[in-house]
């Protein structure tokens, strides 16, 4: 039973620890399946535990964390009791019926039936969903998009986009609640009611109901905007210029708006500096590409802090905008005035 916690960090995200529905609270351990669900959220494990009904996952998993090897942890059902057990440690958690007073079941469990459209995850998949995370926002856009050619992110102020080739007839939407289930080989799809559905096999899956629908991302004016702001003239690598955040953003302390200026006098030499009215100026020098002629932005630090050494930087000369390129993916930022 010692990869019980690892089963049960799955099994939270069909949770809620909180009151209502009374059953979000609860793992369900049936016919050697353990089940969770919130009301849109559900999630399935096989797995075998000596208790039929349903007890609070997040006091189990409290318990669970206290046992000190749970190879040697005793656990058995009495009634409505678990007891569980270990050298000096026992505990009793009181169990919830499954069935109310009319009979009917507390716990609704839902059914995988059939993929309308789906991927098989890899591990570079995966990996490149996890950085598009880095840049989504709120409502639609904490959405990472996925269809046939494309992985799209965006919070309206920076976008993210790097190409693929999948065989995906509709797109899909993940958020962060579904990301932490995809390993690779499992099938990430849409089922014939648009449920985002996370499936490793017949007893092992997850349904995501009641999402925004994902028709509504705007996936193509993202991916117009990214190829506007596609340019030749390449600034520098980003390793000067993180160096050079590291440094000035010492003077932002306590700044709940943090702007980055950079400045070119045609020079060569690209000066990167902030400004706060209470704390001072701080400035630091970076060596561009010659041929680059005056220009001066104003980037919001927050849009522009993920971004990693792998990316090179780009002017545009549109609206003030900067682009970002590390030979596959893509990120564009909109500057400000």
């Amino acid at each position: 039973m010692k990869d019980i916690l690892q089963k049960i960090q799955m099994l939270k995200v069909g949770a809620l620890n909180r009151d209502y529905p009374i059953y979000a609270q609860y793992l369900n351990s049936q016919d050697g399946l353990l089940q969770t669900c919130n009301g849109k959220e559900f999630v399935q494990v096989e797995y075998e535990l000596p208790f039929d009904g349903l007890v609070n996952i997040f006091v189990l998993e409290n318990v669970l964390s206290k046992v000190e090897d749970l190879e040697d942890m005793e656990m058995y059902q009495d009634d409505d009791k678990i007891h569980i057990k270990c050298e000096a440690f026992k505990t009793t958690l009181n169990m919830l019926s499954r069935y109310d007073n009319s009979g009917k079941s507390r716990f609704p469990v839902l059914s995988f039936k059939k993929f309308k459209s789906y991927i098989v995850l890899t591990e570079e998949l995966i990996e490149t969903i996890g950085k598009a995370f880095d840049y989504i926002g709120n409502n639609i856009y904490q959405y990472v998009y996925i269809d046939h050619k494309s992985i799209i992110a965006s919070d309206m102020y920076k976008a993210f986009m790097s190409p693929v080739e999948l065989e995906c007839k509709s797109p899909i939407g993940i958020n962060k609640t579904i990301y932490p289930l995809l390993v690779p080989g499992t099938k990430l799809g849409v089922d014939s009611e648009d449920n985002i559905i996370v499936y490793y096999d017949e007893n092992n899956y997850a349904i995501f109901s009641g999402l925004i629908p994902i028709s509504e991302y705007p996936a193509e004016s993202l991916s117009e905007f990214v190829a506007s702001n596609r340019s030749e003239l390449k600034l520098c690598n980003m390793l000067p210029v993180m160096s050079a955040i590291y440094k000035i953003t010492a003077v932002l302390h306590n700044e709940r708006l943090k702007i980055i200026n950079f400045n070119h006098d045609g020079t060569g030499v690209m000066s990167v500096s902030t400004v706060s009215e209470m704390n001072g100026r701080s400035d630091y020098k970076v060596s561009i590409s010659d041929d680059i002629g005056e220009f001066s932005m104003n980037i919001d630090l927050n849009h522009i802090n993920k971004i990693t050494s792998d990316y090179n930087m780009y002017y545009t000369a549109v609206r003030g905008e900067v682009y970002f390129n590390n030979g596959t993916d893509e990120i564009a930022v909109i500057g400000l005035a």
